[in-house]
């Protein structure tokens, strides 16, 4: 996990409250991308929740976590599963600490290694 310097606001009161905030700040400041917010959890279980389009770079999921009051962030059982299935794509988490006010950035690795879907964002980043 990194610190992941993000211009955003908060405390976020959800992961949907993060989420927007993030895709504001990247619609107004990333230049030709376009993000399309994925709701297909039904059909595709561990979906990100965005997909990023850039005509001049490689395509990237994102995926949105807000931390409770402890920094533990908690993944659901089909979210590893899904990026060890399709290990080739480009997936980003995204998380909210919620203890510090600032953004983490977690590679999909990192989940997968982990030995429990509840990952605590470490005190020192």
């Amino acid at each position: 996990m990194i610190k992941f310097d993000l211009p955003v606001k908060g405390p976020f009161i959800d992961e949907a409250q993060f989420k927007a905030a993030v895709l504001k700040y990247w619609r107004n400041e990333a230049l030709g991308a376009t993000f399309f917010e994925l709701e297909e959890a039904e059909k595709n279980p561990g979906l990100p929740d965005c997909l990023e389009m850039n005509p001049c770079l490689p395509a990237v999921f994102h995926e949105f976590k807000i931390s409770d009051a402890n920094g533990i962030i908690v993944f659901q059982k089909s979210q590893p599963l899904f990026y060890k299935t399709y290990h080739n794509l480009n997936i980003q988490i995204l998380a909210w600490d919620s203890r510090h006010n600032y953004v983490v950035r977690i590679s999909k690795e990192e989940v997968i290694r982990a030995k429990s879907l509840r990952m605590r964002i470490p005190e020192d980043l």
